[in-house]
């Protein structure tokens, strides 16, 4: 099973161009709250609350797990003791100096061309640039994805954790019209708008959720408003 920054890239990335569904940027900022959301399901991260031993509420903290990813490993020291906010400038914002969110899309794109999920294709522009496209490849793992966002949006299913994780990315990033372009927007917004609220998810897992979500919104926001 493909974890939820894999799972993001590949929804991002639209299947007939091979090019990013939505700007670069948010893309990046995505790929960011996926992983620090990634790291609290696995237990290596927790959020902090009123009354912690060691450190103020609403931080993001390490723990002793170890991730299962070696890509995300180097995350956990980078946002340890920071405000989900802080942690997403730090992966994939203004103050992300090393490019640690643009690594970790390139290597998950190498990563998911090896399993052949993905197929590579360079291109050239003006005869000059290096380009590259991602295309869908023999190994399938978004459509069960798409599958379960489908069923949620749609049907009334309850998500799981994952998914509940994945819609509130994809809406924040204002991927879902480019996903479903056939949905009516507005009822599909305040579904998933519901989904990111109401989801039957654990206390500390919501709150981290909750945080990063609100996080991921005015990290893209603050990005529309720069490029405009």
């Amino acid at each position: 099973m493909a974890n939820l920054p894999e799972e993001t890239l590949l929804l991002l990335t639209d299947d007939e161009s091979g090019k990013p569904l939505v700007e670069e940027s948010k893309v990046i900022t995505a790929l960011g709250a996926a992983a620090v959301i990634e790291l609290v399901l696995q237990g290596s991260l927790r959020m902090t609350a009123k009354g912690d031993a060691r450190y103020k509420a609403g931080r993001l903290v390490k723990t002793e797990v170890l991730p299962d990813d070696p890509l995300l490993r180097d995350l956990v020291e980078v946002v340890h003791d920071r405000k989900p906010v802080h942690a997403l400038h730090r992966i994939g914002g203004a103050s992300d100096w090393k490019g640690r969110a643009k690594a970790l899309r390139e290597s998950l794109f190498d990563r998911l061309v090896e399993q052949r999920v993905l197929t590579e294709r360079e291109g050239k522009v003006l005869g000059l640039f290096t380009t590259r496209k991602h295309l869908p490849g023999t190994n399938d793992l978004e459509s069960p994805v798409v599958s379960r966002i489908e069923d949620s949006l749609f049907h009334g299913a309850d998500p799981d954790d994952r998914t509940a994780v994945l819609v509130s990315i994809l809406n924040a990033v204002g991927a879902l019209p480019r996903l479903f372009p056939d949905a009516k927007k507005k009822d599909m917004k305040a579904r998933a708008k519901e989904i990111s609220e109401n989801a039957p998810l654990n206390g500390s897992f919501k709150d981290a959720l909750a945080a990063v979500d609100a996080a991921l919104f005015a990290a893209v926001t603050a990005g529309a408003v720069s490029s405009s």
